[in-house]
């Protein structure tokens, strides 16, 4: 899960910034009331005065990070009742439609409701099912949201998005699919992704096949355009079924 920056961060730096300079200003004054002794009396009481204004300083710090913490944890809470709110919503949605064609008899349109369902179930499942936390939470939380665009994710050498290289991939996954999720909404067509990334010579390198009935050149084209724009190396290429691009981070 991608992390805001906590309330305080800016005044808790603030503080330890200043602590720091303060202990350095004193270990200053100590060395410089040892190596001369006639301004010892005063070097030593600016040590002193010093050294007591650093910890009153950081007597500060714990209670700004124990705020924070306290913050993060209740936004991570939310976040979480969220996801579970807007799952509950779309199953809710496919069981009433079944419902309504139960009633009416209409037995042959149960199909549609019920593939939407398990291909739900089956794209947050791959999500979730991701190396680390935070990519899977983000992109399912994201899935969650009923958008035109659905993507699969499938990674190379897992070992590669590790640490901060998660969030990285995190980052350039979700750009790419706010490009794409615009593009639907202008074009009033939904799309399929498949997402392949891989780290290549130390860059990020993605490729992309789009899927559906209803991808078009002209989505194609502005999807490069906007990728190319957002600072991508693109090259495009067709696959059966499927139009691809290949991706580079500049």
């Amino acid at each position: 899960m991608k992390q805001d920056a906590p309330p305080n961060l800016q005044i808790w730096r603030w503080l330890t910034r200043l602590a720091l300079l303060q202990l350095a200003a004193a270990a200053g004054l100590l060395v410089y009331g040892i190596a001369v002794p006639n301004q010892g009396s005063a070097a030593f009481a600016g040590f002193g005065l010093l050294l007591l204004s650093a910890l009153g300083t950081g007597g500060f710090l714990p209670r700004f990070l124990h705020s924070d913490l306290r913050q993060m944890e209740a936004d991570r809470m939310q976040a979480a009742l969220y996801m579970l709110a807007e799952s509950r919503h779309n199953m809710m949605n496919h069981v009433q439609l079944v419902k309504g064609y139960l009633q009416l008899g209409k037995y042959e349109k149960l199909l549609d409701p019920v593939e939407k369902m398990i291909g739900e179930a089956q794209r947050q499942s791959a999500l979730s099912n991701l190396p680390g936390t935070e990519l899977g939470y983000r992109l399912v939380q994201r899935d969650l949201q009923g958008n035109m665009l659905k993507f699969v994710v499938e990674l190379e050498n897992t070992a590669a998005f590790s640490g901060g290289e998660e969030r990285k991939l995190a980052d350039a996954i979700l750009q790419l699919a706010d490009m794409g999720e615009d593009l639907c909404q202008e074009l009033g067509i939904c799309v399929e992704w498949v997402v392949r990334a891989a780290k290549q010579r130390g860059k990020l390198a993605i490729t992309l096949d789009v899927l559906g009935e209803d991808v078009t050149d002209t989505y194609m084209e502005g999807l490069t355009e906007e990728l190319i724009d957002s600072g991508w190396v693109v090259q495009t290429g067709n696959e059966q079924n499927a139009y691809r691009l290949l991706l580079e981070v500049r």
